[in-house]
């Protein structure tokens, strides 16, 4: 796998890192309305304001461990493309499981993330 490849494969993760981390800063902040871009959009966390701020406040470390893991397994990827190059034969397989693996674990953590939130939201008032 070049090193173009493993650049491009971790620029999704960097991308949902960024993401992510827009949304806690706003979250932090109290600055995130409900709206149709971004934001943890459930039945439950939509139903009202309380249950929109509720459900994202009860996500936010989740959005800081995504957030960490994401960018570590997008920098992981590239660094290991760019030391072993087109070096030995497992470079690739090691580059292509660091990025499939990041990719599955981010998602792991966004179905965890969005549970967390509506369990939260619907306990809101």
């Amino acid at each position: 796998m070049a090193l173009v490849d493993a650049v491009l494969g971790g620029f999704g993760l960097l991308v949902i890192a960024l993401m992510l981390e827009l949304t806690a800063q706003a979250v932090r902040r109290d600055e995130l309305p409900s709206n149709q871009m971004l934001g943890i959009r459930t039945r439950a966390t939509r139903r009202s304001p309380a249950a929109w701020t509720a459900g994202h406040r009860a996500a936010l470390p989740l959005m800081r461990v995504i957030t960490v893991q994401a960018t570590v397994t997008a920098a992981a990827a590239v660094l290991v493309a760019f030391l072993l190059g087109s070096g030995p034969n497992w470079a690739e397989t090691a580059v292509l499981t660091l990025l499939v693996g990041g990719y599955l674990i981010t998602v792991g953590l966004l179905i965890r993330l969005t549970r967390v939130a509506d369990t939260a939201a619907r306990r809101a008032p």
